[in-house]
C-alpha cells in the first residue's frame, strides 16, 4: 500500500482486502487507524476493521504491509484483473516454451543445384549409383 492509498483510508470509510487463504474480496469498515511512531522517526499504520462473519460482526487488526487495502471496489477489481492477466501470460509463455520440444531442429542448410550436380557427376562410378533424395541429401546405391 502506498502513501497515496493511506491518505484515502480514514476512519469510517469502507475498504476492501483480499483474504489470504480463500483469495476472496472482503469489505470492512475502518473503525480505528493506529499510527505507531518509533524513536527513529519511522511510522507504521495499522487499521482495525469491522468485517462480517457468520456469527455477526468481528473486529480484526490489519497490517497493510501484509494485506493490501483498497479504498474502492474498482481498485480491488483493477488489481485482481492485472494479477490474473499477468498470471495467464506466464502460463501461456510456459506452454509456448514447452511446445518447442516438438519443433523441428533448424532446417538443414540449403544446397545449391550446382553443388548437387557436381556431387552426382563426380560420384557416378562402378561402385554404385548416386541418388538425390531431394532435400539436399545424396545417397549412393550399390547393386
Amino acid at each position: 500500500m502506498n502513501s497515496q492509498t493511506e491518505q484515502l483510508i480514514d476512519v469510517g470509510n469502507i475498504v476492501f482486502f483480499i483474504a489470504a487463504k480463500s483469495q476472496s474480496v472482503i469489505p470492512g469498515l475502518v473503525c480505528e487507524k493506529i499510527v505507531r511512531t518509533s524513536i527513529d522517526g519511522t511510522s507504521k499504520i495499522n487499521y482495525v476493521l469491522e468485517i462480517r462473519v457468520k456469527e455477526g460482526m468481528k473486529r480484526v487488526e490489519v497490517d497493510p504491509l501484509k494485506s493490501e487495502l483498497f479504498p474502492s471496489a474498482e481498485k480491488v477489481q483493477e488489481h485482481l484483473v492485472t494479477s490474473a492477466v499477468s498470471h495467464i501470460k506466464k502460463i501461456v509463455q510456459a506452454a509456448v516454451e514447452g511446445s518447442s520440444a516438438w519443433k523441428k531442429d533448424q532446417d538443414p542448410p540449403e544446397t545449391s543445384q550446382k553443388e548437387i550436380n557436381d556431387t552426382l557427376n563426380n560420384a557416378a562410378d562402378d561402385t554404385g549409383t548416386v541418388v538425390d533424395l531431394g532435400d539436399g541429401t545424396v545417397a549412393r546405391l550399390k547393386m
